[in-house]
């Protein structure tokens, strides 16, 4: 199976990009990472897959709606990492 091939494959059976579903695994870890103090930013970051920092603020930011340092701080006071849908029931 060809590179193009796979990833139209992908994105037909999971609605998201290969990158996308790369980079959303690799926030998730990142997360896990963050919520250890032992480890700072900059670890979590190449622990999780990512070459450069700048590229790990970017996506945390794009997946997380928060910088690393902010989700880390949230974490730390017990805030949700990410908001919570409500359901309402307008029957």
């Amino acid at each position: 199976m060809t590179t193009n091939a796979f990833c139209r494959f992908f994105k037909k059976h999971t609605q998201k990009s290969f990158s996308k579903f790369v980079n959303e695994t690799r926030v998730g870890h990142a997360c896990k990472l963050l919520e250890d103090k032992s480890l700072n930013i900059s670890e979590a970051c190449y622990a999780s897959g990512y070459q450069n920092l700048t590229n790990f603020n970017k996506f945390v930011k794009e997946i997380m709606n928060k910088n690393p340092r902010t989700y880390r701080k949230e974490m730390e006071i017990g805030r949700f990492s990410t908001p919570i849908k409500l359901i309402s029931y307008n029957d």
